[in-house]
This record gives C-alpha cells, sequence and structure tokens, in this order.
C-alpha cells in the first residue's frame, strides 16, 4: 500500500505553527501540544516539530541560520557556480583561441613574425663560423647583410634557441648554496614601512666581474623619510695581484 503525503501550502503551515505556539500552555509539554495538533490536521509530527524549531530561529528566539540568511546563502552559492562555470567557458575559449593564433602565421604580431625570419638566419651564421659567435660577434655579420635587427634582438632570440658563443677564459663558481640549509626568515613580514628614518636596512650580496678579479657588492637602502641609497662594497683581488683589501 503506497502512502500518500499530504502538502499544505505555506499560509497553513504559518496557522499550524501559530496555533501550536498559542496552544502550548494548554499542554504538560510541547510535544504534546504538537501531538495534539498533528491528530486535528493530519500531519507528521516531526515535520510539524522542524518547522517549529525554525519559526523559533526566525523570530530570533533560537540560534541559527535565518530563512532570509538561507535563502541569500543559496542565492550567493548559485551566483558562484555560475561564475565558475563562466570562467571554465572563458579559459576553454581563450586556449581555443590561443591554439588557432599560434596556427595561422598571418596572426602573428609584428616582432613575431621578425623573429621567426630571422631565427634562420641566425642559425645560419652560427653554424657557419662553427658555432663559436656569441651575440655580438653573430649579430654584425646580419648587419652587413642588410637584416634589420637589434643587438638585444638577436640575443633574445638566441637565448630563446639556446645557443650561445664560447665565453673566453674559464668560468668561475662565486656561490653554491647549500639546499640542505634552511632559508632565513622574513624578519619584517614583507613590512618595509617605517615611521622614521635608520629604523629598517635592507641588505643584499652579489658580485661584479672585473679585470683584477671579483668584486663583492652590497647595496644597503635604507628605508623611511626618503632616503637615498646608501652602498656598501669590497673588493676581492686577485690572489696573484695582492691580499682581500676595502
Amino acid at each position: 500500500m503506497i502512502k500518500t503525503v499530504t502538502k499544505f501550502s505555506p499560509e497553513v503551515r504559518e496557522r499550524v505553527v501559530r496555533l501550536v505556539l498559542d496552544n502550548e500552555g494548554q499542554h504538560g509539554s510541547r510535544w504534546q501540544a504538537v501531538m495534539s495538533t498533528c491528530e486535528k490536521i493530519g500531519c507528521a509530527p516531526q515535520t510539524l516539530n522542524e518547522r517549529l524549531k525554525k519559526a523559533e530561529v526566525d523570530s530570533g528566539k533560537r540560534a541559527g541560520n535565518r530563512k532570509d540568511t538561507a535563502e541569500k546563502m543559496k542565492a550567493l552559492e548559485r551566483e558562484n557556480r555560475e561564475l565558475r562555470q563562466t570562467n571554465r567557458i572563458l579559459r576553454k575559449a581563450s586556449a581555443n583561441f590561443a591554439m588557432a593564433k599560434r596556427a595561422d602565421p598571418a596572426r602573428f604580431s609584428a616582432r613575431a613574425r621578425h623573429g621567426s625570419a630571422l631565427r634562420p638566419e641566425i642559425e645560419r651564421v652560427f653554424a657557419k663560423h662553427w658555432r663559436v659567435y656569441g651575440v655580438r660577434t653573430v649579430w654584425r655579420p646580419l648587419d652587413r647583410e642588410g637584416f634589420d635587427a637589434a643587438r638585444r634582438t638577436v640575443a633574445r632570440l638566441m637565448m630563446i634557441m639556446g645557443i650561445q658563443g664560447i665565453i673566453r677564459g674559464k668560468l668561475h663558481s662565486t656561490t653554491v648554496p647549500d639546499k640542505r640549509a634552511p632559508s632565513p626568515l622574513d624578519k619584517v613580514n614583507g613590512q618595509f614601512s617605517v615611521p622614521a628614518p635608520n629604523m629598517l636596512w635592507v641588505s643584499d650580496f652579489t658580485y661584479v666581474v672585473t679585470w683584477r678579479g671579483f668584486v663583492s657588492f652590497g647595496p644597503c637602502p635604507r628605508t623611511g623619510g626618503g632616503q637615498a641609497l646608501t652602498f656598501r662594497h669590497r673588493r676581492l683581488c686577485h690572489p696573484r695581484k695582492g691580499a682581500r683589501g676595502q
């Protein structure tokens, strides 16, 4: 036998809830008032009890999410789902547009077309001279042959192509980091604004290659107060030229 479920309109539900709340004092407990009302209208007591709890939440007598708050939350969740769906559609459309643009050389930018035409010439000059020419020595033959290419353009394309010339001398490894050592912590949590000068100094350490050796370079800019940058340096001479000096 299939049990039928009686559906009540919102107006009837509100009237039943008010009826229970008004007659609650005539019974020993709320549950007795609920059972008495359910016998009269023919509804489930558990359902009516849940309706009473929601009514108390809406009136502020019980803690919980009110009806208007729940509706707002549902509206926000629906908007979030729509936004995520829109973002997915836009990402797919952007990827398809980029693939179509890469597949059609006529839609390349002027810089990309110029680089595509210049790459074979750079490879030709580089291979012609035993693959030892650097940026400057590759750029000069191209300039003599009438190719309109800046030196920085040749350097950028050679870096993209993964080719470089032979470097005179021996490469020096000045710093070998220890990956097992812990990294220094951020002492200021990224906050570099100070109320007065000389309260925060930021330092760095690098080097500059010279003909006499390496110059260790440690800039120390002072933050705050509109102060100018202050630099400190130390010259590390070649061992055969002299000792370490300031």
